[in-house]
């Protein structure tokens, strides 16, 4: 187990440009890495911690279970492995068994350290149950959480089901999006479903611990974002059954409430549907803008990447084309689709792989662009394009941004002899940061009986209507939820009570 120098480029990075790999990171700016115990291993999610190291999930194989495994590993911030954390930087999980398989589709660490797994596990061929694994801060797993740190949530019923997103909720409750059984027998749908912090089904939520949509559509869900206010935003794929086919497929962006009913002042019915007939499937990603309208990101047709984006109420923005022009490269639309990431200034960069069929084989690597308020492409953007990891095959699956505006893509690598999870930093502007400052409210004056109170109140433990009493906000962050917001997604700070 080692996280590996990748010896590509000997000539260090001279005033890298935004989208250039970052060269204080790992080997001119890349590495990938193995796992202890596994012969194989694929990165499929990613999520920052606020000390900037990098935790990465996914599966690993295991030849001599016949198994793949849920594992993960976690990077420094220089890009190589931190040994603090498992088995000298990388973390094997068993859950079921000989003969299973067993995937981490989603990543999230909680404000204690503690790091959430999300994915599926059961037989080989068909898993059938939501899996959640708990790691402790040092990668062991947390006994406090499910059975021995690992929740299993099978729905009587049939077909695959899985968690294709994860969110820790402030009070410490675990919000899972995917696919589940509904209660008809044979019935599977869209489904969001929220645990205890001990990892057991929280049955005051929705229906039973689920809300579930079960369309006559083959429907999957592909991302989730939870709002301040707590309201749930999904993207979802449908496929339409044809008989002679060939099946077509749709996009869709839904909206819930905090308490898992369908939001009615969303879209119609809580859903916009965003395009219908496409030949493959879309693969749709969110990111959440400042202002609260969505950035949507899919893949039409198996090739060509597609930006969209909402406002609040789910109206479809005309204003806004991504890509413009078109950037003339192939998008691998067949594993993770296109991933929107925001920045500290507000501008999207839209993480894909790309792909260009030449002999004898084809070429697969990371690909970036960023795109301006409009959609068009950011011509500043200048180290945009492909991203060559490794010699082989690179896919792209995740990406996150750091407090310092870097964007960090993790995927999985072709080595020639096995597969391994690899990771990425590309530079960014200084712009691109986290937008912190001590206007809290964001009226463009920094007081000190309105913003400076705010501060203390929430440094010293206090939430809700406590931070707010008594002092008069002239600013659009006017209430605890976006203050609270705020705070974490701009100035970095944890352990911020709801």
């Amino acid at each position: 187990m080692f996280f590996m120098l990748l010896l590509s480029a000997l000539v260090p990075i001279v005033k890298a440009a935004p989208g250039d790999f970052d060269g204080d990171f790992g080997f001119s700016g890349k590495g990938s890495a193995d796992v202890a115990g596994a012969d194989a291993a694929y990165g499929y999610a990613v999520a920052m911690q606020p000390d900037g190291k990098i935790v990465v999930g996914g599966k690993c194989l295991v030849i001599a279970a016949t198994s793949t495994q849920m594992c993960a590993i976690r990077v420094l911030p220089n890009g190589f492995f931190d040994t603090s954390f498992g088995s000298g930087g990388s973390k094997l999980i068993d859950v079921g068994g000989t003969g299973v398989t067993e995937i981490v589709y989603a990543v999230a660490v909680q404000p204690d350290g503690k790091i959430v797994l999300a994915g599926a596990c059961g037989p080989e061929t068909n898993p059938t149950e939501i899996c959640v694994v708990r790691l402790e801060a040092n990668g062991s797993l947390d006994s406090g959480f499910g059975l021995s740190g690992k929740s299993r949530i099978g729905f009587a019923g049939s077909g695959n089901q899985e968690a294709r997103a994860v969110a820790v909720l402030p009070n410490g409750k675990i919000l899972l999006g995917g696919r589940c059984a509904g209660p008809t027998l044979g019935e599977l749908g869209v489904c969001i479903v929220r645990l205890n912090a001990n990892g057991t089904l929280d049955t005051s939520f929705a229906s039973s611990g689920r809300s579930i949509a079960s369309t006559t559509l083959i429907e999957r869900l592909k991302d989730m974002r939870v709002r301040p206010d707590g309201r749930i935003l999904i993207a979802t794929e449908g496929e339409e059954i044809r008989i002679p086919g060939p099946n077509t497929f749709a996009v869709y962006v839904s909206q819930l409430t905090a308490t898992g009913s369908w939001d009615s002042t969303f879209g119609v019915s809580g859903t916009t549907i965003v395009q219908t007939g496409l030949v493959s499937r879309p693969m749709p990603r969110i990111a959440v803008q400042p202002d609260d309208q969505t950035v949507l990101a899919y893949v039409l047709n198996g090739n060509t990447p597609k930006g969209v984006r909402l406002q609040t109420g789910g109206t479809v923005d005309i204003s806004y084309s991504y890509p413009n022009p078109a950037i003339g490269v192939s998008v691998d639309g067949h594993t993770f689709g296109l991933k929107p990431v925001l920045q500290g200034d507000g501008r999207v960069v839209f993480v894909g792989t790309s792909y260009a069929i030449s002999s004898p084989s084809a070429t697969v690597d990371f690909l970036l662009y960023r795109a301006l308020d409009n959609g068009a492409l950011d011509s500043s953007y200048t180290g945009f394009g492909a991203k060559p990891i490794l010699s082989a095959s690179d896919v792209a699956h995740d990406a996150a941004v750091q407090v310092d505006g870097k964007l960090v893509v993790v995927g999985t690598c072709d080595a020639g002899s096995t597969f391994r999870m690899c990771v990425a930093r590309f530079e960014s502007t200084a712009a691109a940061a986290r937008n912190c400052s001590m206007d809290i409210d964001g009226d463009g004056r920094v007081l000190p009986m309105t913003d400076a109170l705010i501060l203390a109140r929430a440094s010293l433990g206090l939430s809700g209507a406590a931070v707010l009493n008594g002092i008069t906000t002239g600013g659009p962050r006017n209430t605890w939820p976006l203050i609270r917001d705020y705070l974490i997604n701009q100035c970095g700070m944890s352990n911020l009570a709801p």
